[in-house]
């Protein structure tokens, strides 16, 4: 399956993110012509590095990612996924030997 990349994400806390997305998706057009296949996906890898966060605890900022990337699923119309990863070892459950 072909694919593009971008090595640097805008910040998608910054206004103009959007509108730099969504060209970086129209310039990924050449997969049709060459392959026969459409955009389908877009990856944002990982959000919290794209975001750009001033408080990664603010749900304020965080609303605001969501919102720049559904702004983008709308205007590509294309699925956009959001990959996080998380530093901290999984909890055990509840009464699991430890």
């Amino acid at each position: 399956m072909p694919f593009a990349w971008i090595d640097d994400c805008p910040r998608l806390l910054n206004t103009e993110a959007v509108a730099q997305l969504v060209a970086v998706a129209k310039a990924a057009e050449h997969l049709r012509q060459v392959f026969d296949l459409p955009l389908a996906q877009i990856i944002v890898d990982t959000v919290a590095a794209a975001a750009g966060f001033g408080d990664e605890n603010s749900a304020a900022e965080a609303q605001r990612v969501m919102n720049a990337m559904e702004a983008l699923r709308r205007q590509t119309g294309e699925f956009v996924l959001g990959a996080t990863t998380s530093a901290r070892p999984p909890r055990p459950a509840p009464g699991a030997p430890r």
